[in-house]
This record gives C-alpha cells, structure tokens and sequence, in this order.
C-alpha cells in the first residue's frame, strides 16, 4: 500500500554541489512523484524545472515579477517555469555593471531573453485579463440600460395599445346609440302619423345627437416624422476628402482614408471602417454642431454604438453555417469590432473536414485591417478556433 506522505521543502538539493545536489534532487522528486504524494518544493535548479515536461504528477509554478519597477506582483503563475531575475537584482542591488555583462557572456543569452519575453508575455496576459473584465463589465451596464429602456418602450406601447382600445369602444358605443336613436325615430313616426312639427321634432333631436357625436373629441394621432431630405448624390468616383451618405442611417461623414475599395469615415468625431458598396458620394455637407438634426444624428449614432458594444462578444460561432453564410456572419463581425476598437477576437469554426477554417482563413488574409491571425491554444481548442488580431 502507498503512503501519500504530503511535504513542503525549500531549496531541495541545496547546500552541496549544484551538480550531486541537483540529481539527488530529481531523484527524490521522481521517488515522491511515484508515491502520488503532495507537496511543494522551492528551487532553482534548471534540471527540476524541466521535469514537469517528462515527469507525470510535476507542475512547474512561479510568482510573477515586474522586471520594469523590479518589484514582485506577489501572484503564482502555475504551468510555466519561473526565472531568478538573478542578474537584475544583483544591478539593483550594487554589483558592478563589468561584473554583470561578463557574467551574462559566460551564460549566454539565449535562456535570458527566452525568459524576459516569457515575463513580458506573462504580464501582458494580466493586463488583457484586466481589460477583458472590465470590457464585462461594461457589457453588463449597457445590457442592464438596453434592458430599462426595452422595459419603458414597452409600457408605452401598452399605454397606446390601451388607448386606441378605450377609443374604440366609445366610437362603437356613439354608433349604437345613434342606431337606436334613429330606430326609435322612424318607428315613432311610422306607427302615431305624427304631424309635421313632431316629425319636425324628432328630426331635431336626430341633428342634436349628430352634433354631439361630430363635436366628441378623439384621442391625438401620433405624429409622424417628416422625411428626412435625402443628400444629393454624386455619381463620381469616391476620394478622400470626399463627403459621403452611409447607407442606411441618413448619416453624412466625410472620407479620411481610402485604400482599394476600403474606406475610413469620420463623423461627428467617430472612425467608421466601411467600404464603397455601402456609401454614396454626395455634395451635401453635414450638419454643423449643435444643430438639432446633428444632434439627433449624434444620438443615434451613440444609441447604435452602445447596442453593438452590448451586443458584442469576444468569439463568433460558425459552426454548422454554410459557407457564404459564415462568411457574411464574419464580414459583420469583424466591422464590428474595428468600430469598438476590438484589438483581438477568436473565430470558433470547428475541426470536421477543415472547410470553414480554410474559406475563414482565406478571407482574413485579404482583409487589409487583420494582423495577423493564428491557431487557438491546444487547451482551448487547437486548430478548432483562430485567434485574429486586428
């Protein structure tokens, strides 16, 4: 029967020479590693660092360090092997900068840069984290207004819908009222042979009613907003400067940038990435600030801005699409994302027989604002998913 003995050792193979010291060290981490038991155990022989990669039951672990201040982040980073910052500290703490580059000669640099970028990659995966969550949280404000306000469009809708119901039915009301009026008229006159000032009379009553019903006020029709006046559209060929209508919103912007059929629009302050399939030159300006219709055109576009922030998510799913549909899905995704300023997006399309990642791939490669793009961590699926940067 094995015993699962748990330990806790600083320095295990210390205090003797690095070579003896350190395949002991292994040694007994094998034999401990065999038994199941658990502990920990400080080092910084390389050699133990390297057998979480061969040894079952070993994983390496190490407290982040902010080489820039020289200061510990004091968080534990599991997976990955730690570095010593031995040469830092030893300039931090006075050692002479001639000792310090020969020392660095003997060693070589190729293990110090390896472990500098591992550092820098380390703390830009904290601050991306960081962003990530407050990006949540964010989302979740937005919902929650986006939410409130569907809740108040919704009361108002049952309000008119009450309205219009409560004006129906004295409308219906008025109508049989008047029928029995008239019903009872003509049945008066028919059956006494009334004499003409009855008829007179009962004619009389018969307009009054009439004048009562015309004079009865009706709920106010909701009014309609005018047209907006459509911009003069020039047919030349679109440049930058050029001002431009973006279809669809009755927004006017003006072209900063243009590269083949991609164009860079600004209106109001805001960078919109379009092309020029989904604009149209015109000679009409915007609005100057301040107007009631660039504020409204403000509004609107602030209105739009913060649903696609609260609608937007850091993965798109294709699987299961057919081609062009992914594909389309993928041309709004990633506008998108160029509009909220997105830097990096995961594009989930799945193994199978690898069509949508070769058309996915094949599209980002012709998409000028892609950086790069890249296959997802075998742990958060491999080749399944790319990672894009933009």
């Amino acid at each position: 029967m094995r015993c699962r003995i748990p330990f806790l050792i600083d320095e295990l193979g210390g205090g003797t020479d690095p070579q003896y010291g350190g395949a002991i060290a292994e040694a007994t981490l094998e034999h401990l590693s065999r038994q199941q038991s658990i502990g920990v155990v400080t080092t910084h022989f390389g050699n133990l660092k390297t057998m979480a990669d061969t040894v079952p039951g070993i994983l390496n672990g190490a407290m982040l360090f902010d080489k820039d201040r020289m200061q510990p982040l004091f968080r534990l980073q599991t997976g990955k092997a730690g570095s010593s910052f031995t040469f830092d500290i030893a300039g931090k703490i006075g050692f002479s900068p001639e000792i310090i580059a020969a020392a660095k000669a003997k060693i070589g640099t190729t293990q110090l840069d390896y472990e500098a970028l591992l550092q820098k990659v380390e703390l830009e995966k904290i601050a991306l984290e960081n962003e990530r969550k407050m990006c949540a949280a964010m989302d979740n404000q937005l919902a929650e207004l986006i939410a409130q306000q569907q809740q108040t469009n919704d009361k108002l809708q049952q309000q008119r819908h009450d309205l219009l119901k409560k004006a129906k039915q004295e409308a219906e009301s008025l109508l049989e009222n008047a029928n029995k009026i008239i019903e009872k008229t003509v049945r008066e006159i028919k059956t006494s042979h009334a004499e003409k000032n009855q008829v007179r009379e009962l004619r009389e009553n018969i307009r009054t009613f009439r004048e009562q019903v015309k004079d009865t006020p009706l709920p106010p029709a909701p009014k309609k907003a005018a047209p907006a006046a459509q911009p003069t559209a020039d047919t030349s060929p679109i440049a930058e400067g050029d001002y431009v209508l973006i279809l669809g919103t009755g927004t006017i912007g003006q072209v900063l940038q243009r590269k083949g059929d991609d164009l860079v629009v600004s209106f109001h302050s805001v960078h919109f990435r379009t092309t020029v399939d989904k604009v149209s030159k015109t000679k009409q300006k915007p609005p100057q600030a301040g107007s009631k219709r660039n504020t409204a055109e403000s509004m609107a576009i602030y209105t739009e801005m913060n649903r696609k922030a609260a609608e937007f998510r850091l993965e798109l799913d294709i699987r299961g699409m057919r081609v062009q549909e992914a594909l389309d899905a993928l041309e709004e995704y990633l506008d998108n994302a160029l509009m909220l300023q997105i830097h990096e997006v995961r594009i989930i399309h799945g193994k199978g027989d690898g069509i949508l990642r070769k058309v996915v791939r094949e599209q980002l490669a012709k998409t000028h604002e892609v950086k790069s793009f890249r296959d997802e961590a075998m742990e958060r699926g491999g080749y399944g998913a790319t990672v894009v940067e933009l």
